[in-house]
């Protein structure tokens, strides 16, 4: 829950938070660096807060803190493990 309430405090794209919607912005995005990063990081916030809605946990494979959303998200360099972002 945690994860989802501080994701969605960024300016991330906004959608409908089912995995059809991510589907489509996926879509959308495409061929757009700047814009693929806001949307992947968007969808870490989508699967959380089903996740959370669900009463599950989430386990996340992609780096969810590189350099770039540290400071949106407030977070220290510490925060991260080394080499993740």
């Amino acid at each position: 829950m945690e994860l989802a309430a501080r994701l969605d405090r960024l300016d991330l794209p906004r959608y409908e938070r089912t995995f059809a919607a991510m589907a489509d912005s996926w879509k959308r995005a495409v061929g757009s660096t700047d814009e693929w990063q806001r949307v992947s990081l968007s969808f870490v916030r989508t699967v959380a807060t089903i996740a959370a809605g669900d009463g599950r946990g989430l386990l996340w494979g992609n780096d969810v803190c590189p350099d770039v959303w540290r400071e949106a998200l407030g977070l220290s360099s510490a925060w991260c493990p080394p080499g993740s972002g």
